[in-house]
């Protein structure tokens, strides 16, 4: 079983087992470093896309190389950083695993362009990736074993 290296803020950043220590990036300061890629012409959707690429990548790597049949259960919001897990969410469909995007909300609450067009590509995309919306602690417990049962659980 994996487990993962990351033991907790310290402050405000991310401290590892090995020691390392990464400072975490505030929302206003990732808002100012989006404009500012955009400025240079490198859109939202292309910081997402290469987001979710990224996450999915280091998934396949948590679990062995490939994702071929795995199970993966994927939480997603309503903001950006769903839209990141989205992607991530895509392109694990695409590697061969048995994809779950659980949407902690409603699709029509999805509160980006970048985010919406992410969730109509995995709409299109329910032959092979599973879309569940929550709205509650009873609907979550109701695919609580699917959730259990996944190699792994990307949030």
């Amino acid at each position: 079983m994996f487990r993962c290296p990351f033991l907790g803020f310290g402050g405000r950043g991310l401290r590892f087992l090995d020691g390392a220590y990464m400072r975490a990036v505030s929302p206003s300061e990732m808002a100012i470093f989006d404009e500012n890629c955009e400025y240079l012409g490198v859109c939202r959707l292309i910081l997402m896309e290469n987001a979710g690429r990224a996450v999915a990548a280091e998934a396949a790597n948590l679990l062995g190389g490939s994702v071929e049949g795995r199970q993966v259960v994927v939480f997603s919001g309503v903001g950006n950083n769903g839209g990141d897990g989205f992607v991530a969410a895509r392109h694990l469909a695409g590697m061969g695993a048995k994809v779950h995007v659980i949407l902690l909300g409603r699709a029509k609450d999805i509160r980006t362009d970048e985010a919406r067009v992410n969730w109509k590509i995995l709409e299109n995309m329910r032959m092979s990736v599973k879309l569940s919306q929550v709205r509650s602690v009873d609907e979550l417990l109701a695919i609580r074993d699917e959730i259990v049962r996944a190699d792994l659980v990307i949030d």
